[in-house]
């Protein structure tokens, strides 16, 4: 396993799609609670679910303009971007974006399970977990866009100054 090298192109695209099943997650957690729980504000619930995705959106965004931009180039991601990773750079990666996934929805879950009502007047509300939620996401959101920064970014080519 120490020498074995892991395809960058695979390792971009399980990233990705774990980013857009977790949003879907989290979005679909907070529209479907307020739809269905009668003492959840469905207003409240709408607008944590439309703060997680606007909080998702520069990493989708990021992966996005990867795959989508054209900069003159047919080959761009055969010579820009490296082959292959070890596995202690793929290892790294997907702890950083684990991390804040299995954090956030820790709380999220755990305070949902414990909690028997939500009320919206004394104690702790979904509105105060939802905010949390956001809060923590919005805490660690620096692990989330290193690993998409490394996979993403394009090499710079220096060049003379004349054309």
């Amino acid at each position: 396993m120490k020498n074995k090298k892991y395809s960058t192109k695979s390792i971009r695209l399980w990233l990705f799609v774990s980013w857009i099943v977790a949003t879907i997650v989290y979005a679909t957690l907070f529209f479907v609670l307020g739809a269905a729980v009668n003492s959840i504000s469905n207003t409240h619930a709408t607008v944590l679910g439309k703060r997680t995705i606007l909080l998702a959106l520069p990493i989708l965004a990021a992966f996005g303009a990867f795959w989508f931009s054209d900069d003159g180039t047919s080959s761009t991601t055969n010579t820009q971007f490296r082959k292959s990773m070890s596995f202690e750079e793929v290892f790294a990666l997907c702890a950083m974006t684990g991390l804040v996934h299995i954090i956030a929805l820790t709380y999220l879950v755990a305070n949902m399970y414990f909690l028997e009502s939500f009320p919206e007047e004394g104690g702790v509300s979904f509105r105060d977990i939802g905010e949390t939620f956001i809060d923590l996401f919005v805490m660690l959101s620096p692990l989330s866009y290193l690993p998409v920064e490394f996979l993403t970014r394009r090499k710079i080519k220096p060049t003379s100054g004349t054309s």
